[in-house]
């Protein structure tokens, strides 16, 4: 199975999909389902009624080096990518009109790997104006062994100031209208090889404005 430089499975890994369909009157439902992909197992249920669908599904903490052999962009992905563990429990709400009532929640993500551990939440409802709303905490975050710097990312600087007063950035364009409010929070971490710690970061952005309710780092060299 191969979808271009995409994605790619190679011969021999297991990749196949379990569904237990029942139905009655206007509703049908879903039992179980599994998706079996490599190593990962990806089991949940839904419900399909005359006011809606709903699924939910659990992915167990899973080591992930085995299924990003089949996507092209693992090679730009970092070391501790390839060993870390992913784990999720997915949700989605739809009412009638999908387009208008559908909700997407992600809890209890947790992303372990030998120099990053975090949990993170998402929610997003209506997709014709989308209403984000994320969180992520972290005790220690590596960014360079996740995502690597390329040869010319170069960055010296040692000191960063971040206003802790709403920021605000005008569009010039029309964009399509959304909301977005996240927060995240890093114990210690390491970005472009500058070492920080206590970083609270809380961002809300809409269509015309992005502003920074909040910002905290503080930097170090390890000396």
């Amino acid at each position: 199975l191969k979808f271009g430089e995409l994605f790619q499975k190679p011969k021999g890994l297991p990749f196949d999909i379990e569904l237990e369909v029942t139905s009655r009157a206007k509703q049908f439902d879903i039992p179980q389902f599994n998706l079996h992909l490599a190593n990962l197992k990806l089991r949940g249920q839904g419900q399909r009624s005359d006011t809606g669908f709903r699924l939910r599904a659990v992915l167990p903490s899973t080591p992930l080096k085995e299924v990003l052999k089949m996507f092209g962009v693992s090679k730009r992905l970092g070391p501790d990518v390839h060993r870390g563990k992913l784990g999720f429990n997915l949700e989605i709400n739809a009412g009638l009109n999908p387009e208008k009532d559908l909700r997407l929640t992600l809890n209890d993500l947790t992303f372990k790997a030998p120099k990053s551990s975090l949990k993170a939440s998402l929610k997003i409802d209506h997709p014709e104006r989308p209403q984000v709303r994320f969180n992520l905490q972290a005790t220690k975050l590596n960014i360079d062994r996740l995502f690597p710097p390329s040869p010319s990312d170069t960055n010296t600087s040692k000191s960063v100031n971040i206003q802790e007063k709403p920021t605000t950035r005008s569009s010039a364009s029309a964009p399509s209208p959304f909301t977005f409010d996240g927060s995240i929070t890093v114990k210690r971490g390491v970005a472009r090889g500058v070492d920080f710690k206590d970083l609270k970061l809380s961002v809300s952005a809409n269509e015309h404005e992005v502003m920074v309710k909040q910002g905290e780092l503080k930097i170090f060299d390890g000396s």
